[in-house]
């Protein structure tokens, strides 16, 4: 299913950030199984930066998913995301939404809702984020190049909801917990304890289908010691709920071994597929420093 990469040259730990502007979205594979058919499911696929499940294989026009936003408990600078989204599994068309935790260097946290659509800057959500709500997203094409996303916090009652115009490739669907990326750097990963994900489900070739239905795989997220970082586990008896768990694995700001000056982040896609850069436009998720303001 994967291409095979070579394994990475040790990382170097670099500077402290200045400014944090984290960018959601495109996977960076750091090694992949050799015989991936074999262990379907079993959370063999490593990412730098991803952990959770990704269906491919298919044309995928709606991805749905609710989850609780996990309280974190960390001192120092570092993030986390949740979120759903498709394509940028094998290419840098990845349209998402979801909410994420920011951690300043006081380990203020605060908590935000997003959308993005690769290669634009994300959008702030306005709604307020607290640890603990059930949140419920889903982006769903309504006719070539138009889709809906829609984020509900049923906790609080809050809704959202926009129509966007955005050429997909439609190649994957995801259900993601995810290290944020600055620029040419990891934000490491907070201690975000577990994140469930429950009432997963997508449309693949024009049927709705649960992840086990739709034969997604997990993907395990791993610090440059190829350490687990974030850990799913199975898919529930349903087929269409899991948990990402933090394990005690150290996570780091370091340098991204793929990113290079001027480009954001490397997508290296499922099934074998490495895509191309997608080039920075000098903005990021947070223009104002970590937790003020976003980009676009």
């Amino acid at each position: 299913m994967y291409k095979l990469f070579h394994k990475i040259l040790p990382l170097v730990f670099l500077g402290l950030l200045i400014q944090v502007v984290p960018i959601l979205g495109q996977q960076m594979t750091v090694q992949q199984v050799i015989d991936p058919a074999s262990n379907i499911g079993r959370g063999l696929n490593q990412s730098n930066n991803w952990a959770g499940y990704i269906a491919t294989g298919g044309t995928f026009t709606s991805v749905s998913g609710s989850w609780i936003v996990p309280q974190v408990n960390t001192t120092g600078t570092s993030s986390d995301a949740t979120w759903v989204g498709i394509g940028g599994a094998a290419n840098h068309q990845l349209i998402q939404t979801g909410t994420m935790a920011l951690v300043n260097n006081n380990g203020q946290v605060s908590y935000q809702a997003w959308y993005e659509m690769l290669p634009e800057s994300s959008r702030k959500i306005p709604l307020s984020i607290n640890p603990g709500d059930s949140i419920t997203a889903s982006i769903a094409q309504q006719s070539a190049n138009q889709w809906t996303i829609s984020l509900r916090d049923i906790t609080t009652g809050q809704n959202y909801q926009t129509n966007v115009t955005y050429a997909s490739s439609l190649s994957s669907a995801e259900w993601i917990e995810e290290m944020p990326v600055q620029g040419r750097y990891f934000i490491p990963l907070d201690n975000f304890g577990s994140v469930q994900f429950s009432a997963l489900s997508t449309v693949k070739d024009g049927t709705a289908l649960t992840p086990a239905q739709a034969n997604a795989q997990s993907i395990v997220m791993v610090n440059h010691s190829s350490q687990a970082l974030a850990q799913p586990s199975a898919l529930g008896s349903d087929g269409a709920s899991f948990t990402v768990t933090r394990t005690a694995s150290t996570s780091t700001q370091i340098g991204s071994p793929f990113v290079r000056s001027g480009w954001r982040r490397v997508v290296v896609g499922v099934h074998g597929f490495q895509p191309p850069h997608r080039q920075s436009h000098g903005r990021g998720r947070f223009s104002g420093g970590l937790g003020h303001g976003f980009g676009g």
